[in-house]
């Protein structure tokens, strides 16, 4: 995974609210949440 949020932060003054480690341990929950509920998608 690659991002870069400076042009949206020089031009819109936006900022992340999380941190990109935070961000993949979330992805990485919920891919193991629904995989556990039998929500696997293909």
């Amino acid at each position: 995974m690659i991002g870069d949020a400076s042009k949206a932060h020089r031009i819109l003054g936006w900022q992340p609210k999380i941190d990109f480690e935070k961000l993949v341990i979330m992805m990485a929950e919920s891919d193991l949440e629904r995989a556990r509920n039998g929500q696997v998608w293909y």
